[in-house]
């Protein structure tokens, strides 16, 4: 089941990324390649030819990764967060209702 939880969080490359400009495809591959590696925790190696924005593309791709893990996490302990709420309120009325008969029963 945790498994399938990870899975559920789990970052697919955007089809988009933070660029100062219209960035060329083979930008757009290695900035995909880049967040894929990054997401599923893997050593990339990349190569591209002088000019082709090498330095930019890594700070694009790495970036855009970074804010959408933050944004992951966030989502993942507001959920938390709410299913301690749920438990604690359940926990709080099975407090409250076990007082209730507790009380019933010794002014019987």
């Amino acid at each position: 089941m945790e498994q399938n939880a990870q899975e559920s969080y789990r970052l697919a490359a955007p089809s988009k990324f933070a660029f100062p400009f219209e960035p060329y495809s083979i930008q757009v591959d290695f900035m995909k390649s880049l967040y894929q590696a990054i997401e599923d925790k893997n050593i990339g190696i990349f190569e591209s030819p002088t000019g082709t924005g090498k330095s930019l593309s890594l700070i694009c791709g790495s970036l855009t990764w970074l804010k959408d893990h933050e944004e992951r996490e966030e989502k993942r302990c507001q959920e938390i967060t709410n299913k301690l709420n749920v438990i604690q309120n359940n926990l709080n009325t099975m407090k409250c209702t076990q007082w209730y008969n507790i009380v019933q029963r010794h002014n019987r």
